[in-house]
């Protein structure tokens, strides 16, 4: 959802699909066949760098799409698709022990997949409390939390 914009495509409040600034400036350096110097240079004026994982991020309109129709059930579809992808080149963790760094959108269902796929235990990685109580003691299946730069559990 759009919090703030200086673009006239979007309007705040607008629930739109998009890819963060930092993901650009990542890739930018390479200045491959596909950079035009008048439409991508504005991309790397000054902003603040954050990537999709975040609460908030900030974005460019150039790659920012707008969401017609916003069905509850396709917002997660991405997110799923790409764990999915993940766990399926992991290999299986019947019996082992894992770590999901971060408990967010995608760590918890990461978390809940992995109980899910017989792993013995899963250790939840997040630096805020309630994210970490959510991974345990909700219905995600994490064995353990910890906050990061804690003692090995």
């Amino acid at each position: 959802v759009v919090l703030d914009s200086r673009s006239e495509r979007f309007a705040i409040g607008d629930t739109v699909l998009s890819l963060p600034s930092s993901y650009f400036k990542s890739h930018v350096a390479k200045r491959a066949d596909w950079f035009d110097e008048k439409i991508h240079n504005v991309l790397l004026e000054t902003s603040p760098v954050r990537g999709a994982f975040c609460e908030i991020f900030t974005s460019h309109e150039l790659y920012t799409y707008k969401v017609k129709e916003c069905q509850p059930r396709m917002l997660l579809a991405q997110a799923v698709a790409t764990i999915l992808r993940a766990l399926r080149r992991l290999g299986s963790v019947v019996g082992k022990t894992v770590v999901v760094q971060g408990q967010g959108q995608n760590g918890l269902m990461a978390t809940r997949l992995l109980s899910q796929l017989c792993a013995r235990h899963i250790i939840a990685v997040e630096p805020l409390p309630y994210r970490r109580q959510l991974a345990v003691g909700g219905a995600f299946g994490a064995t353990a939390a910890a906050a990061p730069g804690t003692a090995a559990l």
